[in-house]
């Protein structure tokens, strides 16, 4: 026969450690997703300072795709909820550009649902941070920073790019 008391003591700390996890984990979880989002913006824009950053519309046309791109493959269904997500409430974020190193041209680093929405809508041009980059790594690091802190890059991006 089971012990009364110790199931009753059982019973209690079971309920104190699950009040305790509650009060933990939301602080554990809120400061883990705000320190992941801190470092990839740390990393995506730290190649030069923020402030030199400038904000600018552009047309898309004048938009090069990133040839060191970390994702490969895109999701239809994804780009068809962002374009509806633009129809109804505007470009929430910018894109990121920067000028290639070597060929001066205006080349995407992080954004490529976005475009591929606004495309899809008949926009002509899109609300774009032009960056600063010193290498063509950049690109690459930059673009891999960005997706992989929001979907996740599969084996086979990675296996295309590269």
């Amino acid at each position: 026969m089971a012990n009364p008391d110790r199931k009753n003591k059982l019973s209690k700390s079971l309920v104190q450690s699950t009040i305790d996890a509650e009060k933990t984990i939301p602080a554990l979880v809120s400061s883990n997703i705000e320190e992941r989002f801190k470092n990839a913006e740390e990393r995506l824009l730290g190649v030069q300072n923020q402030e030199q950053s400038e904000v600018v519309e552009l047309l898309l046309s004048d938009i090069e795709d990133n040839p060191y791109n970390a994702r490969a493959f895109y999701k239809q269904e994804e780009v068809d909820a962002r374009a509806r997500s633009i129809a109804k409430d505007g470009q929430l974020d910018h894109i990121k550009v920067a000028r290639h190193p070597e060929t001066q041209k205006l080349t995407m680093i992080d954004g490529q649902y976005r475009k591929r929405a606004l495309e899809s809508l008949g926009r002509a041009s899109v609300s774009a941070k032009i960056l600063q980059v010193r290498t063509v790594e950049d690109f690459y690091r930059l673009s891999y920073a960005s997706n992989s802190e929001r979907y996740e890059q599969t084996a086979i991006d990675n296996a295309v790019v590269w």
